[in-house]
Formats: C-alpha cells, structure tokens, sequence
C-alpha cells in the first residue's frame, strides 16, 4: 500500500477530517522498525518528537511524531 501512496492518501484524507473538527495536533507513534511508516509520515509533515524506550513487547522502541495541524493545515 505504501508504494501506491494509499497509506498516504488515507492520512491526508483524516487529516483533512480532523481539520473540520477544530483538531489543533494529531500525535502518533511507530516503532523504529517501520522505516517505510516513518518515511510517509515524515513526507505529510510529521516531526519526530520523542522516543519511548521498549515500548513494544519485543522490546523494540517507539517513536514520537506530531503533526501541528495549524501551522500545516
């Protein structure tokens, strides 16, 4: 889905919701792992704002990301 830019076409298709809702910030996380995740949500204009040491079960890290919807939207 990734290279058919769906996941990306999603995203923007929520954002543009979440616009209409007077929602100021959406904040996520992925783990460090998910290259490909962190690449499309980088190219919307998320910046990584934090790390959680093993948060995930296989101890893997979980990176902080947040998109300011009113400097973007």
């Amino acid at each position: 889905y990734l290279r058919r830019n769906i996941a990306k076409k999603l995203i923007q298709h929520i954002i543009s919701r979440v616009i209409s809702h007077h929602i100021k910030v959406i904040l996520l996380e992925v783990s460090t792992n998910n290259i490909a995740a962190q690449k499309c949500y980088q190219s919307i204009g998320f910046t990584q704002t934090g790390i959680r040491k093993d948060y995930y079960s296989k101890g893997d890290d979980a990176i902080l990301y947040n998109l300011d919807l009113i400097k973007n939207g």
